[in-house]
């Protein structure tokens, strides 16, 4: 009885903090300030620190998100340590206009954005000659995103004290570049490469390119093959070129050089892994709904309401939501410049030759890697170790990594404690700055996974909706047997029921997000919830199937084929709700088509293929891309001989199709 009262006490707290949000502040239960009347009677441990969670959820926010939307704004800053980045350069001593940085890019909306950026000694100009005549007009507007992803203010930039200079070529020239005749690396990449060669030459260290070419990116010929010399004078002067990897989703090998001028970047999404977009690069970092600075000019002559904004937000940043390896490529280049100015600090990385000066920071940004991503504060701290050492050749990456692993560090060897038993605001803040250092630096090679402490940083985590931090920590705890997370799987079983109830499925545009972050708690903790995964589908199917979704969501069809994709791979939707997409007459063709790669690429088997493809074949939908899609599943052997058989024969008495399309269903009927 006692338990029962104290428990319906506590379901009663959770609620009204929901219903007052931020009008009232409440500190965590204790002892001292928040006496409990039961005394002596302890609800279970997970359960009261849910509740804590909760109420710093409300009054406490971990995160900045966007008051419009709830989107965690500036989640890819975050993922690399941006801010853990700043607080060590301070401590370190790095002054301001530290390095040189360089973007090569479409320019920048210098009249706009200029008091949203904190670079020291931020400069427009042109890049070539005869390319951009007002590069301070960005009319574009991919250089503006770029180059706030590296001296923005307010959180945006990772390296917001060097000096930063944007070199403005338009895009028409970039383009013609990769279409004129001529010698294959000049067709895509000469004004780029002038550009490069101009920056290189002004005493930048950094130089980011955001524009890939189709050759480069498809391995037909990479670009260090076809001007490798350029590549040598980059290094004889120290300059290395960080760029994007590209967005055409090829995964071929490429060169991967830890030693050469040239760093190729892919994108990661927010839960982790490569992004679907994303071709491979060298280094990988976050390139999935990135926060940056937008061009008022761009925005004002394309009247585009395309992008996700951060609404509501009360600086009115003129901010956007992107997406791509344009954004994966400044945040390392970002990096790589805080690296240098650490490095500085050190006379013997300044009498470095320019190879050797490259060798070093390549390796530090390839040694820093956490989980998937490239991380700040680890690059970090390795280059204030090389400092400190008296190497005198270049370390390789292992040993670069293993620099870290000193379990007498002053961050590693700082006594673990439970984040959520704080008592206030800014104690809680801190301690999970400090959980997150070590969580960075230290790792568990060589000691015990501190998992206590670990499992209580994710549950805060979850709690705050920062589901970032928490796959980060949950991919560090692949290695723990799943009979050690019984506690983190039961305290958040209610997490997960609230967090899918929460808003109607029409607005819920983080369910992408959600749903991945549900599919890696599920991997690594060994849970499979069938009610989370009921309420993933129910919403889902609202999603991709209601009007209402895109009156509120910037381009629905893009939106729709990531979640369906995102269904796919994490084997979250069967062969029910397959069907009850392809029987609604508002599926449109793009959905369609997602349904079609479902049914043939789906291991194990679909229960009701067939069932499926003809509810396909009879939308109002179903147009020629469709029917090609339906005859390619078939001709490529993926339905098994008899399904292939009776999917062609219902289309042929459906009568859709041109009649070439007809003439090769009749073909593999008869073959079939």
């Amino acid at each position: 009885m006692l338990f029962t009262r104290l428990f319906m006490r506590s379901i009663f707290l959770i609620t009204a903090l929901f219903e007052l949000g931020s009008s009232v502040a409440l500190a965590a239960p204790d002892q001292v300030n928040c006496p409990d009347p039961e005394a002596g009677v302890e609800l279970p441990a997970e359960f009261t620190r849910l509740v804590e969670g909760r109420i710093y959820a409300t009054d406490c926010p971990l995160i900045e998100t966007c008051p419009g939307n709830g989107k965690n704004k500036l989640w890819a800053q975050e993922k690399v340590d941006a801010d853990l980045m700043q607080e060590e350069m301070a401590r370190i001593g790095v002054g301001h206009g530290h390095s040189k940085v360089a973007v090569i890019d479409s320019g920048f909306d210098l009249t706009t954005n200029a008091r949203y950026m904190a670079s020291p000694n931020l400069s427009v100009k042109p890049g070539i000659d005869d390319a951009l005549s007002d590069p301070e007009n960005d009319t574009d507007g991919h250089g503006t995103a770029v180059a706030s992803l590296i001296g923005g203010g307010n959180g945006i930039g990772i390296a917001p004290d060097a000096n930063l200079t944007v070199y403005g070529i338009s895009a028409s020239d970039a383009n013609r570049a990769r279409t004129t005749t001529g010698n294959v690396f000049k067709k895509r990449i000469d004004p780029i490469k002038q550009g490069i060669e101009k920056a290189c030459a002004e005493g930048n260290e950094v130089i980011n390119v955001s524009w890939g070419g189709l050759y480069d990116e498809t391995g037909a010929m990479q670009d260090e093959q076809a001007d490798p010399d350029f590549l040598t004078r980059l290094a004889a002067r120290g300059c290395l070129v960080v760029r994007s990897a590209g967005n055409m989703g090829v995964r071929v090998d490429r060169p991967n050089d830890p030693d050469d001028a040239y760093l190729r970047v892919e994108a990661t999404s927010p839960i982790g892994g490569a992004a679907n977009f994303s071709a491979n690069g060298e280094i990988a970092a976050p390139g999935t709904g990135v926060f940056t600075l937008e061009s008022s000019v761009a925005n004002s002559e394309r009247k585009s309401t395309a992008r996700e904004r951060c609404e509501g937000d009360g600086l009115n940043n003129p901010g956007q939501f992107v997406n791509g390896t344009s954004f994966s490529s400044p945040i390392v280049a970002g990096i790589a410049a805080q690296v240098i100015g650490v490095l500085k600090k050190s006379s013997r990385y300044v009498g470095l030759s320019g190879p050797d000066r490259i060798k070093l920071v390549n390796r530090i940004l390839r040694a820093s890697t956490l989980t998937d991503s490239a991380n700040g504060l680890r690059a970090l701290m390795i280059a204030e170790r090389w400092n400190a050492s008296t190497e005198s050749s270049i370390p390789s990456i292992e040993e670069l990594k293993a620099s870290l692993s000193n379990p007498e560090d002053a961050v590693c060897s700082q006594r673990a404690t439970i984040c959520s038993a704080s008592i206030d605001c800014n104690s809680l803040k801190t301690c999970i700055s400090r959980a997150r250092k070590i969580a960075a630096l230290c790792g568990f090679s060589g000691v015990a996974p501190d998992i206590p402490t670990t499992l209580d940083l994710i549950k805060l985590a979850q709690a705050s909706n920062n589901l970032e931090l928490a796959a980060t920590l949950l991919n560090k705890l692949r290695s723990v047997p799943a009979s050690k997370l019984k506690d983190l799987a039961k305290a958040s079983k209610k997490f997960w029921q609230s967090f899918f109830d929460e808003g109607p499925a029409s607005l819920d545009f983080d369910l992408v997000r959600k749903q991945e972050y549900y599919a890696l708690f599920r991997d690594i903790v060994g849970v499979t919830m069938p009610f989370i995964e009921e309420k993933i589908r129910s919403k889902a199917r609202e999603q991709i199937l209601s009007t209402d979704v895109a009156a509120h969501r910037p381009q629905i069809e893009n939106y729709r084929i990531e979640l369906m994709q995102s269904l796919f791979k994490h084997k979250l939707a069967n062969g029910l709700f397959y069907r009850e997409i392809a029987s609604s007459p508002v599926a449109d063709s793009q959905t369609l088509q997602q349904v079609i790669f479902a049914v043939r690429d789906a291991q194990p088997r679909l229960s009701g293929s067939v069932g499926i493809l003809k509810k396909v074949i009879a939308s109002p939908s179903a147009d020629k891309e469709v029917i090609d899609n339906i005859l390619y599943a078939v001709e490529s052997g993926k339905l098994p001989q008899g399904e292939g058989t009776q999917v062609v024969r219902a289309l042929i008495r459906s009568g859709k199709g041109s009649p070439e399309q007809i003439a090769r269903a009749k073909k593999l009927a008869s073959v079939n």
